[in-house]
């Protein structure tokens, strides 16, 4: 591991030598690695969950705010020294996927899977994130708290705000301005999670993401909002984990 790809896990953080496979976690729009601090714990031996930090926020919270998907590429082959796959969480599942193609691109050994939970698929519009992209700072931290992913409590912490708001603002910019550009779809699995009572995104458009892949596609529901894969990551590694065990290049799934 380089001093650079270092950079892009938590302090303290170390991949696992001994691990058979790497899980690689990209964060929900604001959120940090931190965010996945209980996953470890929820995932057997042998499964290495790396939680990836981006710029601008926690750790590097001193660094200016980039999403770049060519950096963050080369960081997920850093760490792609065995079989790994790839999770995101909302704005992370975009990130997950287009970091999934430009691998692809670069002709580098992709992912044994592509894990994403309360996201749209890329290619369906979403009016929401621009207009949530330019509520004032109140209407917005009310929205995300309907959510269940900031406490209501954290209104009161005028210095976390200040670091908080300014990357979520930036992240939510990112995703507005994204662009889906269509391409073959991925010759990898993709597992999609959604909250049973996600206000944001319902269960069933989730379903579009089966488009993006030749392999196989499942859906998991669980109970809980837009962060219900953080309120019991037990139920998230009972899904991937038989997946993450299945260590060879998964075939492409015949025609569905």
């Amino acid at each position: 591991m380089t001093t650079e790809a270092g950079r892009w896990l938590p302090s303290g953080r170390r991949p696992d030598p001994d691990a058979a496979v790497r899980l690689l976690c990209l964060p929900h729009a604001g959120g940090g690695a931190s965010s996945y601090r209980a996953w470890r714990a929820a995932f057997p031996p042998g499964v290495d969950v790396l939680p990836l930090q981006l710029t601008g926020r926690e750790t590097r919270r001193r660094e200016p705010h980039s999403i770049d998907i060519g950096e963050i590429a080369s960081a997920v082959a850093a760490y792609a020294d065995r079989p790994y796959a790839l999770f995101g969480l909302s704005m992370g599942a975009r990130i997950a996927f287009e970091t999934a193609r430009e691998l692809r691109h670069r002709r580098f050994p992709p992912p044994i899977g592509l894990y994403v939970a309360a996201a749209l698929p890329p290619d369906a519009p979403d009016p929401l994130v621009g207009r949530l992209a330019v509520l004032p700072d109140d209407e917005l931290l009310t929205e995300l708290i309907g959510w269940g992913g900031m406490p209501a409590a954290i209104l009161a912490e005028t210095e976390l705000l200040a670091m908080i708001l300014p990357v979520l603002r930036a992240d939510l910019r990112w995703l507005a301005a994204a662009v889906h550009r269509r391409q073959e779809p991925l010759e990898i699995p993709i597992v999609a999670f959604a909250g049973e009572d996600d206000p944001s995104v319902r269960p069933a458009q989730l379903i579009g993401w089966a488009d993006h892949t030749l392999g196989t596609f499942d859906l998991h529901t669980l109970p809980g909002s837009h962060f219900a894969v953080h309120e019991d990551p037990a139920a998230v590694a009972r899904v991937l984990t038989p997946r993450l065990g299945r260590t060879g290049r998964a075939a492409p799934a015949g025609p569905r």
